[in-house]
């Protein structure tokens, strides 16, 4: 396999040729087209890494071969990462199922591994990777290595550590601290975590390695952080947005839940490791099932969480199910971002614009209940961004669902689902708080 950037038609497009007959690629352009290309799949991708609206062209020719820029290198891993779709032609994406509306533009679970070899291999055999490597110091770099070194064939792993680094992502006092509970993760003794669990105690190193390549895949792609099979979107959408907008917090709490079994939250809280949840058949990667469970628990202290049983109970009480009601939501939310949250619901036009107004003052991180027909909580997502379509057909938003997707839906769609939305307060905002 091999990557190719041609120009035609006034855009470029990179795709990968070889035996595979079908990949992602990028085409940048103002309009952005699709590229239908006969025996291979090019996905429109913009620079800013985000999907829009476009027409297929109807042929498409192989131009002359020219060199990736390393903004497009950069581009390009991260979109093969997220298997991210083209909003029409031959990788148009699925309708959201959940709700009948909208596209999921966007899921991480669709990345072949021929495409991430190919991406990778053009990345470090360009300058990107050792230009991004100097801006670490010598012990990060050792560390970076370390890790590179244990993830060995796994491609979505190093894939998912090459564009943390050449993202920037591993630079800096934050940065460095996320490598270093990298490491932490990656050396555990995880058997005191096994002992109540259902998995061998063999099990441990195993477990440590698995752990360190969920977390380093949902750093560098959020929408791998899922709820599975679970119903535990709640504290799933802010578990995913705390890995975006502060991955070195995400990372310590990991490596304390594994190798401690507790945690402490940014607001001091601490929460503890459901030792049965390590090894359930949730769909959930193990970085999750340490994560979810106790932040469920956490959500309610009056009440026991059982993870096995799926219920929440005190004495002769039980609540069947995983879904959390909007102060568990909001208390969880408090406790991970120290932000107060403003919960706003009734009127579904006014709590849209409210929604609206937020994103446009640049508010994160912005959670919102969509409301499902066979549920009274609702469906909780993350807002990424609103935006007008570049086809002229209006205002769209662009969200995380936290069953592992991006989906993109018109605003007049996204209205009739808006059930309540959480809004930091004002004066309370920041992205930097915790």
């Amino acid at each position: 396999m091999e990557v190719v950037k041609t120009r035609r038609y006034g855009a470029f497009v990179t795709s990968v040729r070889g035996n595979s007959p079908s990949f992602t690629g990028l085409a940048t352009r103002e309009s952005q087209p699709a590229l239908d290309v006969p025996g291979e799949r090019a996905a429109t991708m913009a620079a800013s890494s985000t999907a829009a609206e476009v027409s297929p062209l109807d042929t498409f020719e192989l131009g002359a071969e020219l060199p990736l820029t390393p903004e497009e290198m950069r581009v390009l891993l991260a979109n093969t990462l997220e298997g991210r779709l083209d909003t029409r032609g031959p990788q148009a994406p699925s309708t959201w199922a959940q709700f009948g509306v909208g596209h999921v533009v966007a899921t991480p679970s669709t990345m072949r591994a021929g495409a991430g070899e190919a991406v990778t291999a053009a990345v470090r055999s360009s300058t990107l990777e050792r230009e991004a490597l100097t801006a670490l110091s010598p012990d990060d770099r050792s560390r970076y290595e370390r890790l590179q070194s244990t993830f060995g064939d796994d491609v979505r792993s190093n894939a998912s550590l090459l564009l943390l680094l050449v993202n920037g992502s591993l630079s800096g006092p934050r940065g460095s601290e996320v490598l270093q509970q990298l490491e932490r993760i990656r050396s555990a003794d995880a058997r005191a975590l096994l002992l109540h669990s259902k998995l061998p105690e063999t099990y441990d190193d195993a477990l440590a390695r698995k752990v360190l390549g969920a977390t380093v895949q949902e750093l560098a792609i959020r929408e791998v952080v899922s709820q599975g099979k679970r119903k535990t979107c709640g504290v799933t959408a802010l578990i995913g947005e705390l890995a975006r907008l502060h991955p070195h917090l995400y990372t310590r709490m990991v490596a304390d839940l594994l190798i401690h079994q507790q945690a402490t939250l940014p607001n001091g809280a601490v929460i503890r490791a459901e030792r049965d949840a390590i090894g359930d058949r949730s769909g959930r990667t193990p970085s999750q099932r340490l994560l979810q469970p106790a932040l469920k628990q956490y959500s309610n202290p009056l009440l026991r969480y059982d993870n096995t049983a799926k219920e929440s109970s005190f004495l002769f009480f039980r609540r069947l199910g995983d879904g959390s009601e909007p102060a568990e939501i909001e208390r969880v939310a408090r406790a991970l971002f120290k932000v107060d949250f403003e919960i706003l619901e009734g009127d579904r036009s006014f709590v849209a614009g409210q929604i609206a107004t937020a994103v446009g003052n640049g508010v994160a991180p912005l959670f919102v209940s969509l409301k499902e027909a066979d549920s009274e909580m609702g469906h909780l997502i993350a807002i990424d961004r609103i935006f007008e379509a570049p086809d002229g057909k209006g205002r769209r938003v662009e969200l995380y669902d936290p069953n592992g997707h991006r989906v993109s839906l018109s605003w007049s769609a996204f209205e009739k689902l808006v059930n309540r939305a959480y809004i930091p307060r004002e004066g309370s905002r920041t992205n930097d708080r915790p």
